[in-house]
């Protein structure tokens, strides 16, 4: 069975979450997120790859992506999101259960169960809307011009 949260995930994420877990794809982005690594065609253990991911996630990843230089995404806010929708995704995933594995709020967690049932994705609810307050001590440039 495919997670729901599978395909929130960038295509690299997405391979490691294949071959591991979710817990591998987290590692790799929390660790190597907004980093730049080369991808050899083998590694040894001690590679960038192999220690943020585990031997499986590297594999998949070198099988893909071999020979070339990858940017690893940020993981941020929208890791924790996932993790958190994995657990509520479960069967028996409670609230706290999922307070426990993402370190988001209740309050967080409530309002991604609710945009989950309503079929939004992950993604949205990760990413803050940008504020349409404008500070009206300011001059705006379109004004200027």
């Amino acid at each position: 069975m495919t997670s729901p949260a599978r395909r929130h995930l960038p295509d690299v994420l997405q391979i490691a979450f294949d071959a591991a877990g979710i817990d591998a794809a987290v590692r790799l982005a929390e660790l190597l997120g907004g980093k730049s690594i080369y991808v050899p065609k083998k590694a040894g253990p001690s590679h960038a790859l192999v220690v943020a991911g585990g031997r499986k996630a590297a594999d998949a990843i070198m099988a893909a992506y071999h020979s070339t230089r990858i940017q690893f995404p940020k993981g941020g806010n929208l890791v924790r999101h996932i993790k958190a929708a994995e657990v509520l995704a479960a069967e028996g995933g409670s609230l706290s259960k999922a307070v426990d594995a993402s370190g988001l709020h209740t309050r967080s967690i409530s309002r991604l169960r609710k945009r989950i049932k309503a079929g939004e994705e992950i993604a949205a609810s990760a990413v803050k809307a940008p504020s349409k307050k404008r500070d009206t001590r300011q001059i705006d440039i379109e004004d200027l011009l």
